[in-house]
């Protein structure tokens, strides 16, 4: 059995959310939210392999890390419907065609890739109204996921509704990530998986954007710090500094905010 990184210390099934922090959405939160609950069941494959995908997108894309590989997993792994299957979809659409029983099952890579990317296609009239974080995070993996296999403006398209999706929860100002007095482990690793995936969503948009595909938030509108390093996000442990991107506004002369070490975002 593939050995996850580890969990803090007595982790719930579902991550609690901080009402200092971006909320990550339970599909109890709204009643037309499509969580893995058994009407939706047939979106997705036997629990295993599904699992064995988010192994295998958490290893092979670090530029998409802003899940906690063993927090996510056990949630999934415990309640199913606490995470919603248009984001375990866009999850399998990026790592199908690196996930062998995938692979085997719809009998290629790129069928496999196909598969998944073609049910979340009817999902998308019904997830791109309501901002989440995990919406946020399905439409950038599919936006990755459709740039892989060379369809351009559908994959700008995906990656600015993560954009506004990111704008609308105020993701690119620091103070969305503000904690509460002495915060739990928990706190802390929910609050850095919001920053990285402003900062996954940021970066592809950037790598997407041109002449002809004008930016949508440019560094000058962002002040979020970047996150933290690898350790201290698995472990929930709060970093004493942050490193922040030059050209934002946490780099304005004055500026409370400290370079702290670099952030592995701080590459992309």
């Amino acid at each position: 059995m593939t050995n996850d990184l580890a969990i803090p210390t007595q982790p719930p099934a579902n991550v609690p959310t901080s009402p200092h922090t971006p909320r990550i959405s339970s599909p109890s939160a709204s009643a037309s939210g499509v969580a893995a609950d058994d009407h939706n069941e047939h979106l997705l494959f036997p629990q295993g392999e599904v699992i064995e995908a988010i192994r295998n997108y958490v290893s092979s894309y670090f530029q998409l890390g802003f899940l906690h590989k063993a927090i996510f997993i056990e949630r999934y792994r415990q309640d199913p419907s606490s995470v919603w299957v248009f984001l375990l979809l866009a999850i399998c659409s990026v790592a199908a065609p690196f996930t062998p029983c995938l692979v085997e099952r719809h009998g290629g890579k790129q069928r496999a890739k196909e598969v998944f990317l073609n049910r979340a296609d009817n999902l998308y009239g019904s997830e791109m109204l309501k901002p989440t974080l995990e919406r946020a995070q399905a439409f950038l993996l599919l936006g990755v996921a459709e740039w892989g296999r060379g369809d351009g403006p559908k994959a700008w398209m995906l990656i600015g509704t993560a954009v506004r999706m990111a704008g609308f929860l105020g993701l690119h100002r620091e103070a969305a990530y503000q904690l509460p007095p002495n915060p739990t482990p928990e706190d802390i690793i929910e609050s850095d998986v919001a920053r990285r995936t402003f900062w996954a969503i940021a970066c592809h948009e950037n790598l997407l954007s041109g002449q002809s595909r004008p930016i949508q938030m440019p560094l000058a509108e962002i002040d979020a710090m970047l996150p933290c390093e690898e350790s201290d996000f698995n472990f929930g442990i709060q970093p004493t500094s942050r490193a922040s991107l030059s050209g934002t506004l946490a780099r304005v002369p004055g500026s409370q905010h400290a370079d702290g070490s670099r952030s592995l975002f701080s590459s992309l």
